[in-house]
């Protein structure tokens, strides 16, 4: 989308907004607001975008988020306010007085501190590392990195989820075709950063400025503007700086997308299958056009390597369409995709139907298409998909669809590699349910066994990632990141305990998880009461009856413990209402007269009644 096409996209947006506002109809004014912000969003549209925002903006969570760093941060507040708007959050800001970075992070009793946030936001460039241009002592560089390590590890202790940069690299290169030979900054700043990134503790996620830098190019910092008012980095840096961290906070809160659902004719390839035909269509080389829709054809080849779940939704007649498949060569084949939805049926029906087919939430979702009245349609019907508004060239679609980071992740593991097959396994057992009378046979068919065990190091990565990203089959939703896991394994006396369920069709990988914890007081060494902290199953085995083993599994765990009676509590979301009732069907009793946040729920279950519960899965740990 060219920069004038993209400021049309937005103005008309932000003065549909304001009519709505004059007729104060203030929430369809956000909800035009909202829209406009789809789109590519530069400084300025985030500016007035965020001037647009009420106060607080009804019905958005609030997050405390405090930004530290050596230049000056405000400039970033109103980017950050646009863009958490636009992901369904609002900001209270903390931010540091200038050159105090340091001393906030720590002083034990600094405002930093006081304010307790959420979210803690570091930035700082280059110039903070004071390395002169060439011939950079040993010594400097190890104290450097010292100093930089302590500073880490004081900020992952009471400052919510850190956002630590690795260094950016200065615009000049002294040492030019030297620089291997010579220790000149550049060197020196990447070695850090290597080391640092390798050894910041548990908590913090690394952002990797340098990284960043590269793909915005020249544009990275501004050198007028950080001359007169100190604001690093530049206008186009500072976007796609938010951009990252948001992705990141995205991914710590489980809310990264999973599913990317893409358009055909003009999308996937050049041309309309049914007026051009099977040769007709452009894809790969011969044209200008087709090696761009090869090029998005092979970024997509890429996200589902990394676990992302690609679908298709197009009008279209599907035999025309599985021709092209099946006689051209191209990137993607037919059996790349999770979910197929070709047919003449509205494409927001149509993706309601692959949710539930996939078993995931509609928040799940990005829907990428051409024509912006199918856009429009999908945004108005369903406000939880993501609808980027994608650019006319195909040859933008990829680094537009980069620049938003909806399928980042801060780890990657086995089980993400595997997604992309598993659910195709998953369409193979719903072939065969279908083909059996009774959902007893159809288990007793699938021949499943599980394994299971106590956390530990070699199961962690896996773990920490499940508890971020499910949403709704999980209890409490509590996010526990790497060092409050590995705190609560190391808690005298609670327990935790990993599943893995496989089955005729293929191995799921490890699907689940629970952990419990004593009400133990100070000086007790043993308790009858204890709390479910954490209970999480991945959607993709929900109604196998994993969940029936894992509680059989607890509270066996509990009652070896010595544990009386186990208390859970149900936290709603607006995801997770497949669990409310949960526990009540576990044979737990509702507690009265528990405090708690409004909706929450609270239960006990008296472990010497609590009766096993059958399943048809074969254990072996």
């Amino acid at each position: 989308m060219s920069p004038p096409a993209r400021q049309s996209f937005f103005a008309d947006a932000l003065a549909r907004a304001r009519e709505r506002r004059a007729a104060h109809d203030f929430p369809g004014a956000l909800r035009e607001l909202r829209v406009g912000l789809d789109g590519p969003v530069d400084y300025h549209t985030a500016v007035k975008a965020a001037a647009m925002l009420p106060a607080l903006p009804p019905g958005l969570p609030v997050r405390r988020i405090a930004l530290v760093g050596a230049d000056t941060l405000v400039f970033l507040q109103p980017i950050i306010r646009a863009l958490a708007f636009r992901d369904g959050w609002h900001p209270e800001f903390y931010e540091a007085p200038f050159g105090t970075w340091r001393q906030e992070i720590l002083d034990p009793h600094s405002a930093l501190r006081k304010f307790k946030p959420e979210v803690t936001l570091v930035l700082r460039s280059w110039r903070e590392a004071g390395l002169p241009t060439t011939g950079v002592d040993s010594a400097a560089v190890e104290h450097l990195f010292e100093n930089e390590l302590a500073l880490a590890r004081c900020a992952a202790e009471g400052l919510g989820l850190v956002l630590w940069p690795g260094f950016d690299f200065p615009s000049d290169n002294a040492s030019g075709a030297l620089e291997d030979n010579l220790p000149d900054r550049h060197t020196v700043l990447a070695e850090i950063n290597q080391r640092l990134r390798g050894t910041l503790p548990p908590g913090i996620l690394w952002v990797d400025l340098a990284e960043l830098q590269s793909s915005v190019g020249k544009g990275w910092v501004d050198e007028r503007l950080w001359q007169a008012v100190r604001q690093y980095p530049s206008a186009a840096g500072s976007v796609a700086l938010v951009e990252l961290w948001l992705a990141l906070c995205r991914a710590r809160w489980g809310q990264a997308r999973k599913v990317l659902v893409t358009d055909l004719d003009n999308v996937l390839w050049g041309g309309i299958v049914g007026e051009d035909g099977m040769e007709g269509v452009r894809v790969g080389p011969g044209t200008e056009a087709g090696v761009a829709h090869a090029a998005y054809q092979q970024f997509l080849v890429g996200l589902k390597n990394r676990g992302v779940l690609l679908a298709v939704c197009s009008k279209n007649n599907e035999a025309d369409v599985v021709e092209v498949f099946a006689r051209r060569a191209m990137p993607l084949r037919r059996d790349d995709f999770a979910g197929w939805m070709v047919n003449w049926s509205d494409k927001a029906d149509n993706l309601r139907a692959l949710a539930e087919k996939l078993q995931l939430g509609l928040s799940s979702f990005v829907f990428v298409d051409d024509q912006p009245a199918e856009r429009a349609r999908v945004r108005a019907a369903l406000p939880e998909v993501a609808v980027p508004e994608m650019p006319d060239d195909i040859a933008e679609y990829i680094p537009f669809l980069q620049s938003r980071h909806f399928f980042d992740l801060l780890t990657f593991t086995a089980e993400d590699r595997a997604r992309p097959a598993a659910y195709r396994a998953n369409q193979e057992r719903e072939q065969l349910r279908a083909g059996l009378t009774s959902v007893e046979d159809f288990l007793q068919s699938l021949d499943m066994s599980a394994e299971h065990g106590p956390f530990s190091e070699a199961t962690m990565e896996r773990v920490e990632q499940l508890l971020a990203r499910t949403n709704q089959w999980n209890l409490t939703t509590r996010r526990h990141g790497r060092a409050e896991l590995a705190n609560l394994a190391a808690r005298p006396g609670s327990l935790t305990q990993w599943f893995r369920l496989k089955d005729r069709f293929g191995d799921n990988g490890l699907v689940g998880l629970w952990v419990a914890v004593p009400r133990t007081q100070p000086g007790e060494t043993s308790a009858e009461e204890w709390e479910i902290d954490s209970w999480v199953m991945s959607c993709r085995v929900i109604g196998r009856g994993l969940e029936d083993l894992m509680f059989n599994t607890l509270v066996d765990a509990a009652r070896n413990a010595g544990a009386r009676r186990l208390h859970g509590v149900y936290r709603p979301t607006a995801k997770n209402a497949l669990v409310a009732g949960l526990l009540p069907k576990l044979g737990f009793k509702p507690e009265e007269g528990v405090p708690g946040p409004a909706g929450e729920q609270t239960f006990v279950l008296d472990l010497a009644e609590s009766i096993s519960r059958p399943h048809a899965i074969r254990v072996g740990v």
